[in-house]
């Protein structure tokens, strides 16, 4: 029988339950923002989750593309969690400068 890695196990646990509570502040984020622009809240705020996995996806997309780059793989989990929450900072102000300006004219 295996031995069990505690602290393995512990550690993606960590993970898991901190990727939970960044989802949670990104849908809240963008629900409070379509609530302030009269839209659907929890439409909206799936759209922002959404747009910060496929930030995620698209460098696992990348790295599985560019396999042999040594540099890639080391630095590959780093980059997806930057990626994903700038993919979903470029949404939640494209869409909050959109809505501004349709509310201003």
């Amino acid at each position: 029988m295996d031995d069990f890695d505690l602290k393995g196990a512990l550690i993606n646990w960590l993970v898991f339950f901190a990727l939970i509570a960044l989802t949670y502040f990104i849908g809240r984020t963008f629900g409070r923002l379509a609530s302030r622009h009269n839209k659907g809240k929890w439409q909206f705020a799936f759209w922002g989750i959404l747009v910060f996995l496929l930030g995620v996806y698209l460098v696992s997309v990348i790295e599985s593309i560019i396999k042999e780059n040594e540099i890639f793989k080391l630095t590959s989990g780093v980059l997806r969690l930057p990626i994903g929450l700038i993919s979903c900072w470029m949404f939640y102000r494209i869409i909050g400068n959109k809505w501004t300006k349709l509310n201003n004219h």
